[in-house]
């Protein structure tokens, strides 16, 4: 338990919130299991949890908590690039994002308890290309993790590509 204390506290060290900014989100499944995705050789076993997901982030979207959502689910995990908006700061976000998620998957299963690890990783996105870098490795995750040939294969993906304008 001391242990996961301490991943949580490192995970928050230099974390910040800024309204407007973008950020790459990626959170795992308590103990990185495959609950997400329970059956690889059926991909529609995961369906019912993207269905949730993708509720979860368009309600986010409705109370202007983000914005230009992409996101790919894994069978562990989920990445999640956004735009904060004005109203909650990026904890809260993640918060309620995996506070509903997790209420209604155990629903769903059957059971109560832990759904998601504590903690989940974050990084600021500067420029304008860089959010174009991180929304293609995001959608690439199934890719390279050999679970489809393709990114068109993925079923479990949000592609919201934010306006991006390149200064010269």
């Amino acid at each position: 338990m001391l242990e996961d204390k301490a991943h949580q506290e490192n995970l928050r060290i230099g974390r910040f919130s800024k309204t407007g900014q973008f950020y790459a989100i990626t959170k795992c499944c308590d103990k990185k299991e495959q609950l997400l995705i329970p059956d690889l050789g059926d991909l529609s076993s995961g369906s019912s949890y993207f269905e949730i997901f993708y509720e979860a982030i368009s309600w986010l979207i409705q109370n202007n908590h983000i914005s230009y959502p992409s996101a790919t689910m894994m069978p562990d995990h989920f990445h999640l690039v956004f735009q904060l908006g004005e109203s909650k700061d990026l904890s809260e976000v993640i918060q309620s994002l995996c506070k509903f998620t997790a209420k209604k998957y155990n629903e769903m299963r059957k059971i109560s308890g832990k759904f998601w690890q504590t903690g989940f990783y974050d990084h600021a996105i500067r420029s304008h290309e860089s959010i174009a870098t991180q929304i293609n490795y995001i959608l690439e995750n199934p890719v390279r993790k050999g679970l489809v040939n393709s990114i068109e294969n993925w079923p479990f993906k949000i592609i919201t590509y934010p306006p991006i304008s390149v200064s010269r």
